[in-house]
């Protein structure tokens, strides 16, 4: 699953149904097509629920899986991501404005959670109501009781007291900013040194935070969004594999082909053949 996002990993999609501050995705992903979310980041906040299957969630750094009948809620502008643990995952997304109710229920009821640092996301308790509601999006998204969703999107807020998973703020920032730096220059030769130096910080305090947010060194990490980026243009280019392999930032077309089946278990070639079928 691919969406667009600016250099600074923000999602570009409008998350809007009939003209309201509110989108609503149901969708499919599969672990053999080597599908994912990549990290990414956005406004709104964010409603998930799995009907079938198990994600491996990532929500600044923390890694959790979210599992058949689970539901998260993520909060705005927290960079997040997930790929699917089971063969197949079947979940649907709800993404709304904190203003979706308007700016008055905003700054009175929903601020202090969308602006409180230390709420990243929170498991939600649904209830039998609840759940039939997602049932119903589940089935038909053309005709949408946005009454029912609305109700279950207060539902969850009012559940927010519960939140958990502290993190710093600073860090946070930090970490956006070399974020930043790796989507922009990936296809050049970077050093550690280089990217610590966006800030500019230690090459310590720059690797301890990649291992925080990503769980990868910050040259592993960049490795892999080479990667990631290949599969794409694998599958939306008509580029060969050794114009692929340098666009992307390796030198080596062997090594490239070595990481690239490493990571998705077939060389380049292999890949672009079963996933174009």
């Amino acid at each position: 699953m691919y969406f667009q996002v600016d250099n600074n990993k923000k999602e570009e999609t409008k998350h809007v149904t009939n003209r309201l501050p509110i989108a609503i995705y149901h969708r499919f992903l599969i672990k053999e097509r080597h599908d994912e979310i990549t990290l990414h980041w956005h406004e709104e906040l964010q409603f998930i629920s799995v009907f079938s299957g198990t994600l491996l969630y990532n929500v600044e750094g923390k890694e959790f899986q979210l599992r058949q009948s689970e539901s998260i809620l993520i909060n705005s502008s927290k960079i997040h991501g997930a790929i699917p643990k089971t063969e197949l995952v079947e979940y649907i997304c709800i993404d709304f404005s904190p203003f979706f109710i308007n700016e008055e229920i905003y700054r009175l009821n929903i601020e202090k959670y969308s602006n409180e640092p230390s709420f990243s996301y929170a498991f939600l308790n649904l209830n039998t109501q609840h759940l039939a509601i997602l049932n119903i999006l589940r089935k038909n998204l053309k005709e949408i009781n946005f009454l029912a969703v609305y109700e279950l999107l207060i539902s969850s807020l009012n559940d927010l007291d519960k939140y958990q998973h502290p993190l710093q703020k600073t860090e946070e920032a930090l970490m956006y900013q070399l974020l930043d730096y790796v989507h922009q220059h990936f296809h050049q030769p970077i050093t550690v040194e280089e990217i610590s130096q966006v800030i500019p910080i230690s090459k310590k305090k720059c690797t301890n935070l990649f291992n925080s947010y990503t769980h990868l060194s910050p040259i592993n990490y960049l490795i892999d969004y080479r990667l990631n980026q290949a599969k794409k243009m694998l599958l939306s280019t008509q580029l060969n594999v050794t114009e692929i392999c340098f666009s992307i930032g390796f030198n080596n077309v062997s090594y490239f082909i070595t990481q690239f089946k490493n990571k998705y278990s077939f060389t380049p070639f292999q890949f672009r053949k079963k996933c174009s079928q």
